[in-house]
């Protein structure tokens, strides 16, 4: 069953290829799709990571949701977490097929994260690219 999680890039350009590769650790990583639809897909015998990047067109609106969200529904452990999305440049959805290697794809989302300079959501919990809660549940949320 698949896992879905939404890298935050507070970088100037987006991952490329080359650098997936990298951190992936493997060969098998291609970019497919049209210019204005493209992913960068990973694939292991037993795992594949699809990276989709969000059309710019549509960012603006998706992180004042986010912010809405996290002001609503989850609690903020860091102070900052506003002006984090304020800085967020570009969204790429990942998706996890299947989802159980768990080590792997923590692995890989944190190193994602990590290079983009920007947040992680997954299990609805904002995490930064060192895997520590930004906002995550709970009952006294704003």
């Amino acid at each position: 069953m698949p896992e879905y999680a939404t890298i935050y890039s507070a970088r100037a350009t987006p991952l490329s290829e080359g650098e997936v590769r990298l951190i992936a650790g493997t060969r098998d990583v291609k970019t497919e799709g049209a210019s204005d639809a493209r992913q960068i897909v990973v694939r292991w015998p037993d795992l594949t990571v699809r990276l989709t990047p969000m059309p710019s067109a549509d960012v603006e609106a998706h992180l004042s949701g986010l912010a809405r969200y996290v002001a609503s529904t989850l609690v903020a452990q860091d102070p900052y977490v506003p002006e984090r999305i304020e800085a967020t440049k570009h969204v790429v959805s990942v998706v996890l097929d299947p989802g159980h290697d768990e080590e792997r794809c923590e692995l890989m989302l944190r190193a994602a994260c990590e290079l983009s300079e920007g947040m992680l959501f997954r299990h609805h919990v904002l995490f930064d690219a060192r895997g520590r809660i930004l906002a995550e549940p709970g009952e006294h949320a704003r």
